[in-house]
């Protein structure tokens, strides 16, 4: 009788390992999500419109702290997949949050993988175009140059925001100007 108790309890425990092996599989399997909230998203697109579901609410400090646990939960991958329309509305995010450290405390800090993710992001999207010149090397050096020298009046942080907010009808424009007909 002791021998079939020991493993009925033995049956029970195993069963009990098979369950949590299967809800880890189910949790790894299940699309990424803010912790602390029911928004879950498959790609940036997704993401981004989470994004802009936490500004669609009040403010609070419990809408700061879901934010900010948001862009902590966002993986590389998936901003290494989206393209360039994704890539320039997380970069404005990114600055617009408040969410990067200053400058010398940025090592190890996930704003820093998110950054470098999204220059991987271009550097996969770059050479798509038929003419062979690239659109986002060209409207960097033309910020540069705008930035280096700026129209009298003009502030660098004015162009700054006016790029953050306009980079991707910027690089339609220049994609536009250096399209090759007939190809």
């Amino acid at each position: 009788m002791a021998r079939l108790e020991r493993e009925l309890e033995k049956a029970r425990g195993t069963g009990k390992e098979q369950r949590a092996r299967i809800a880890e599989m189910e949790r790894s399997a299940a699309p990424p999500r803010t912790e602390g909230t029911r928004l879950v998203w498959s790609n940036l697109r997704e993401w981004l419109d989470a994004w802009d579901e936490f500004h669609r609410r009040r403010i609070s400090g419990a809408r700061i702290v879901a934010a900010r646990r948001h862009v902590e939960a966002l993986l590389e991958g998936i901003v290494e997949a989206a393209g360039v329309a994704e890539l320039d509305e997380l970069e404005g995010v990114l600055a617009s949050a408040n969410v990067t450290p200053p400058w010398g405390q940025r090592e190890g800090h996930h704003t820093t993988r998110l950054r470098d993710a999204i220059d991987r992001g271009r550097v996969r999207l770059r050479g798509r175009g038929r003419s062979g010149v690239d659109p986002e090397r060209l409207l960097e050096v033309a910020v540069a140059a705008l930035r280096a020298r700026p129209p009298k009046g003009v502030e660098v942080a004015y162009i700054d925001g006016f790029v953050g907010r306009n980079r991707g009808a910027l690089l339609g424009t220049v994609r536009g100007a250096f399209a090759q007909p007939g190809r």
